[in-house]
């Protein structure tokens, strides 16, 4: 029996996601297809297509590396019925204790150690490390290579830049942006939205 799996999106990320679906099929038959979230016109309504899939329950994901775009879409579609499930390449290592959220994608070569909880929407990307006890909330991105010690908390809507370290039992604000290779060696929480970048991590 055929699975289907849609992806909401039609780039870079999505084509990541459909790469890791592809990877899964030898343990099932999926069949994987990219689908825009709206048409082209002004007022940004839903496709049709994408109407009609929801109504035959099929999986979905919103493969879009934006946070704030991934939750926007969310946002548009949360009054439908949508089957969003989770997408974990078969190369990563995910801890039986670990908990991933809804339509959440985890990378290849990821790794998602014991009693992590990631959230929903969210993106571990390649080679990402969360390491144990950490908390990675909603529509966040761990970028390719880098690296959550032991008990960090990354709050919702942060972006963690590649190879960039968050050292142990630290938090990083509600939608703040750790830069490429950056190093953070303390609390970075207020204010929100903000950018660090360097080593050790300062804002800019």
């Amino acid at each position: 029996m055929t699975n289907y799996f849609y992806i909401i999106g039609c780039k870079g990320h999505a084509k990541s996601i459909a790469s890791a679906l592809k990877y899964n099929c030898f343990k099932e038959e999926i069949a994987v297809k990219m689908i825009d979230a709206y048409q082209s016109n002004s007022e940004g309504d839903l496709s049709q297509e994408l109407n009609n899939s929801i109504k035959e329950g099929i999986k979905f994901i919103i493969g879009i590396g934006s946070n704030k775009k991934r939750q926007e879409i969310f946002e548009k579609l949360k009054l439908q019925n949508i089957n969003y499930s989770s997408v974990i390449h078969p190369t990563a290592i995910v801890d039986k204790t670990a908990s991933i959220g809804k339509g959440s994608f985890i990378g290849a070569g990821s790794y998602v150690g014991p009693d992590v909880k990631i959230g929903e929407h969210c993106i571990i990307n390649t080679y990402a490390i969360v390491e144990h006890d950490s908390t990675i909330e909603s529509f966040t991105h761990i970028g390719p290579n880098a690296t959550c010690c032991g008990y960090t908390h990354v709050q919702k809507l942060c972006f963690v830049g590649a190879s960039a370290t968050i050292s142990n039992n630290l938090t990083l604000g509600l939608g703040c942006t750790l830069g490429t290779g950056a190093v953070m060696i303390k609390d970075h929480i207020e204010p929100a939205d903000s950018t660090f970048v360097g080593v050790p991590a300062k804002k800019i």
